[in-house]
């Protein structure tokens, strides 16, 4: 077969099957002119490098894209299962809440096609230290999941920066975290961030192997979260307009989804206040989250 998935999984094949070399990362079979590191294929190089030091131990054929998939479906809902349990106590409205984030067609879309997008256990993971305001974990949790994040996708690690970056300055604004201490975990942050993405082979090659052909050419649509795109027996396809094969702007959040803002809508008053304390308490978050969201038009 041909596609994406193919591309990944050649990746990996020719790391492994290439000698070790520094930066870890480096892929000189995979094609001088085609991809200098696995990070540029999706392989996950979180998975791709420890497994080549087994690669004596694993079967020929072997790959790990399935098992990473439902690696990330089993994080997904202990996370979504933390988040839910910041808003209520109640076991069913928990279980509510996480089937509907885990049965999101953006993310289930990505399965069997697009292998590392699959891991939104790390944005939803970012979100959830976001709303735990001021807990003595997180940051040494914020620089895993920074870490993480890069060595699996670098559209994934981008978005988890941009609420790490929202998280510390809330914390800042709150008075939770003095400027020096802030300042003390930005700079650890991003030095761990350069010397992992060194390590990995984010800095090999030069600007001429980087391209922006269809740049601009896949963004979304403000109806895209009411745009079946395929994922609804109820709802025809093209309902609101016609994507011309743009298939990567899918964000539809189904019918539960839709009922649900509309329910919030007939509850206006409730849902100003909401929205009026949530910008109160995590004024850069929200800020972040609508600044991506332009980003992606």
């Amino acid at each position: 077969e041909e596609g994406d998935l193919l591309t990944h999984y050649f990746g990996w094949a020719f790391l492994r099957d290439s000698i070790w070399t520094f930066p870890l990362g480096v892929n000189p079979k995979y094609g001088d002119n085609i991809a200098l590191s696995i990070v540029f294929t999706d392989s996950i190089p979180l998975v791709a490098i420890p497994l080549k030091f087994l690669s004596g131990y694993l079967p020929e054929n072997f790959q790990y894209f399935g098992l990473w998939t439902l690696l990330s479906f089993i994080v997904f809902v202990y996370i979504a299962f933390l988040v839910a349990d910041i808003f209520t106590k109640n076991a069913l409205k928990q279980i509510s809440i996480v089937l509907i984030l885990l049965f999101s067609p953006p993310m289930l879309f990505r399965v069997g096609w697009h292998t590392a997008l699959v891991s939104q256990f790390f944005i939803l993971g970012a979100i959830y230290l976001n709303l735990e305001r001021g807990a003595e974990f997180k940051n040494k949790t914020w620089n895993v999941l920074l870490i993480m994040s890069l060595l699996v996708n670098f559209y994934i690690f981008v978005m988890v920066y941009v609420l790490f970056m929202a998280d510390l300055i809330d914390e800042i604004i709150e008075g939770r975290y003095t400027c020096k201490r802030g300042m003390h975990q930005f700079i650890i942050a991003n030095c761990i961030i350069l010397v992992v993405a060194w390590m990995t082979g984010y800095f090999v090659g030069g600007l001429s192997s980087a391209s922006t052909i269809y740049y601009g050419g896949f963004g979304t649509n403000v109806l895209s979260i009411f745009e079946p795109h395929g994922w609804s027996y109820v709802l025809k396809n093209k309902l609101f307009y016609d994507y011309h094969g743009n298939w990567e702007d899918i964000n539809f959040i189904g019918l539960g989804g839709i009922f649900l803002v509309v329910m919030a809508f007939c509850k206006f008053k409730i849902l100003i206040g909401f929205c009026r304390l949530s910008w109160k308490k995590f004024p850069v978050l929200i800020f972040a989250i609508l600044a991506m969201a332009l980003f992606s038009f």
